[in-house]
């Protein structure tokens, strides 16, 4: 069993973290409540719906964006085309916005405007980074999950990433992320969920969580708690 006996309520404005070992079921319950994969039991509610069942581009178009651990952009299309696309068939794409401005809007927060016209496959990791964080806000989420949106970066591109993150709740977006690198955790969440082998093994604030023991032993290690 990838994930049982995992009972999380994420709520409206908040910054939820969700940490754990490698292989302990994060980015499967991502794909669980987006719809790439199907629970064989309990269920998915988003604002009171079951969205057990629908498609992912279904579940996008209600209001919930995803990024993923390794970007996915379309390497043919320029960076600004990409958040077209994304602004196009995301949830935006149902009301009368123009979808290059919303792109330039977007492009400009993540700092990646100048940028605009570059073909994907010339963009560093980091701006990779950006540019996937950008197309999930152009589908137009209340909901955003970050799946590991600072992996791989520096100690400047993580402070960029989360100053960009207090812009975005700012703007009334819930997030839900997945992270190892523990400083935007302990930053920006207002609770964190710990997972081990699929089981929630522990849930609170992040000064409770690097202080429980069951979370020590299972993934922080009493040096990094140290």
């Amino acid at each position: 069993m990838a994930v049982g006996e995992v009972d999380i309520a994420v709520e409206k404005g908040e910054v939820r973290g969700l940490i754990g070992p490698n292989g302990s079921g994060k980015t499967t319950i991502f794909n669980l409540v987006t719809g790439f994969y199907r629970p064989t039991s309990g269920s998915i509610r988003f604002k009171e719906r079951n969205i057990v069942g629908l498609s992912p581009q279904r579940i996008c178009r209600l209001g919930i964006g995803r990024t993923f651990q390794i970007a996915k952009p379309f390497h043919s299309m320029t960076v600004i085309q990409n958040t077209m696309v994304a602004a196009i068939y995301g949830k935006s794409g149902k009301g009368e916005k123009d979808p290059e401005k919303e792109s330039v809007e977007i492009l400009k927060l993540i700092e990646l405007y100048e940028k605009r016209s570059r073909p994907v496959t010339s963009l560093t990791l980091a701006d990779r980074k950006r540019l996937e964080l950008a197309r999930a806000l152009a589908t137009g989420p209340e909901l955003l999950l970050l799946d590991e949106t600072v992996a791989g970066l520096n100690a400047v591109e993580v402070d960029a990433v989360i100053e960009q993150l207090r812009k975005i709740r700012g703007m009334g977006v819930t997030i839900f992320m997945i992270e190892h690198v523990m400083r935007p955790i302990m930053t920006l969440s207002d609770r964190v969920t710990v997972i081990h082998h699929g089981k929630k093994i522990a849930e609170g604030k992040p000064s409770d969580i690097v202080n429980d023991k069951n979370v020590i032993d299972a993934y922080l290690g009493t040096e990094a708690v140290a």
